[in-house]
């Protein structure tokens, strides 16, 4: 990890370049969209924080807090998170942090995820929270749900003949 990363809290003026690391992060359609960040900071402007290198923005990870009942898991990323806007998901008294979006471009230094999700634990730690819930959009899994499971898509992911794309690290 270079010395050069810094890592800091998102504001509104940061939309349009969040939006550029999520288009060179994520293949085209699944990327979050301007509105999803621009409700993600109006409602929870601390769940949003930023990686730049060189003072170019390389990386974003978004949470938010929920009171989330382990017997009783949420089924889907889009219920949890409200359709990744937060509006409705989000409790500023939840005791669990639900991650929503982690991107980190391929220029980012090597470990820019994993410095972001350290931001996140740090938060999880000072607020005293149960627990983090994170995982992850399996990009273009979508397409193939109906003929396999999520554990053979990825365990398939280097095939190009079954899957007909290559995919990237996104944690860097």
């Amino acid at each position: 990890m270079g010395s050069s990363l810094r890592v800091r809290r998102a504001t509104l003026e940061d939309v349009p370049e969040i939006i550029r690391v999520e288009n060179e992060t994520w293949p085209p359609g699944e990327a979050a969209t301007e509105e999803m960040f621009r409700c993600r900071i109006q409602t929870f402007a601390e769940g949003v924080y930023l990686a730049e290198n060189k003072g170019r923005l390389v990386g974003v990870v978004a949470f938010e807090r929920l009171n989330y009942d382990m017997n009783n898991p949420i089924p889907t990323w889009r219920e949890a998170t409200d359709h990744g806007m937060i509006r409705n998901s989000h409790d500023p008294n939840g005791d669990t942090i639900f991650g929503i979006d982690l991107s980190a471009t391929p220029s980012a230094p090597r470990g820019t995820g994993t410095r972001l999700l350290f931001e996140v634990g740090r938060y999880a730690i000072y607020s005293n929270l149960k627990r983090g819930i994170l995982g992850g959009r399996i990009p273009k899994y979508s397409e193939y749900a109906d003929r396999m499971t999520a554990q053979e898509y990825l365990d398939a992911e280097d095939d190009l003949s079954i899957l007909g794309f290559v995919s990237t690290s996104v944690l860097g």
